[in-house]
């Protein structure tokens, strides 16, 4: 026939199971957070993908913006009877398409910067994801680390030839003592 669980047993099979629920709780929020992390990394990196393409459309509108600027400036050159692409009129033409480029390429630098910045910040949250799952392992190991000091703690202080009885009073003493609790 088994022997009825003493407060001792009873004592440790919670221990047990609280360090084990305790344990699994940090790791799972370590996973977790990586996840998170790891989504958030994901979602700036498609910012920065999409502010580069913004930004060659924008370049490329520029372009054909200046491109029909400096179509009507020819048109105009021509219609006054001057000589097209020549002197002072040439160099007109020629500082409207570089200032055009100037400002294409303006525009395509300053999305790099832009999107060099989402894409810091999708490293860095690869790296607090990896933090925060290393963080979630360490704390589960020292959960049960606890955890089998605590057990250690309630077993070794439990009462020897004594009835069950006594040794579940024993161990709710010692228990009581150990969390604080007072009458």
């Amino acid at each position: 026939m088994c022997e009825p669980i003493t407060a001792t047993t009873a004592a440790l099979y919670l221990a047990g199971a609280g360090t084990a629920i305790s344990a699994y709780g940090a790791y799972q929020q370590g996973q977790n957070q990586k996840k998170i992390a790891n989504y958030t990394a994901q979602a700036n990196e498609y910012q920065a993908q999409d502010v580069i393409q913004r930004a060659s459309i924008s370049a490329d509108q520029q372009r054909a913006k200046v491109r029909q600027i400096m179509g009507t400036q020819t048109a105009i050159m021509g219609a006054s009877g001057a000589e097209v692409g020549s002197g002072t009129l040439g160099s007109v033409l020629n500082q409207t398409a570089t200032l055009g480029e100037l400002d294409a390429r303006t525009i395509e630098n300053n999305a790099m910067k832009e999107a060099w910045g989402y894409r810091s910040q999708s490293q860095l949250g690869k790296v607090e994801g990896e933090f925060a799952s290393q963080t979630g392992t360490l704390g589960a190991f020292g959960s049960l680390l606890t955890g089998g000091a605590q057990a250690y703690g309630i077993y070794s202080k439990r009462p020897q030839g004594q009835s069950a009885y006594q040794q579940s009073v024993g161990v709710i003493q010692n228990y009581n003592a150990m969390v604080g609790y007072r009458r």
